[in-house]
């Protein structure tokens, strides 16, 4: 059985009349412990399918199988405090910013710390994801977007 199965998905992204398709019918199947590398050129929808195999994004037609499972049932409820938390995480952001790093209270320097860090250790920890795979259902990382 597959860790992770997609059958026949489309995603399509529409502003106005203008409809931009993120996936056009992608197939693929995973296999327990497998290894996958996803290569196309910026906008080819390589982020788009990792979301939707992580239940990010809905799809608007195929399935989704994690195990074997499809992904739609394993839940779909929204919070109703969802619009509270990113309200809240969007004012602290937005004060952080106006009051500076005088008044940030560390956090700005201690985002660049740990993104130096993240740089330096990126390679080993690659290597020791490699060695940790074999015992995990999925990983999923999507380097575009760091």
């Amino acid at each position: 059985m597959p860790a992770v199965r997609c059958v026949d998905v489309c995603k399509t992204y529409r502003q106005g009349d203008l409809a931009v398709k993120g996936l056009d019918h992608v197939s693929l199947e995973i296999e327990d412990g497998g290894f996958v590398c996803l290569s196309a050129p910026s906008g080819g929808g390589k982020t788009t399918l990792l979301n939707a195999i992580g239940g990010l994004h809905r799809i608007d037609s195929g399935e989704i199988w994690i195990a074997d499972q499809r992904i739609h049932e394993l839940g779909e409820d929204v919070s109703k405090l969802s619009p509270f938390w990113y309200a809240g995480a969007f004012a602290i952001g937005a004060a952080s910013g106006l009051l500076g790093d005088k008044w940030s209270l560390g956090f700005v320097a201690e985002t660049e710390r740990q993104a130096a860090d993240l740089a330096r250790g990126e390679a080993e920890e690659a290597r020791e994801r490699a060695k940790r795979i074999r015992g995990r259902l999925i990983v999923m990382e999507d380097e575009s977007a760091g």
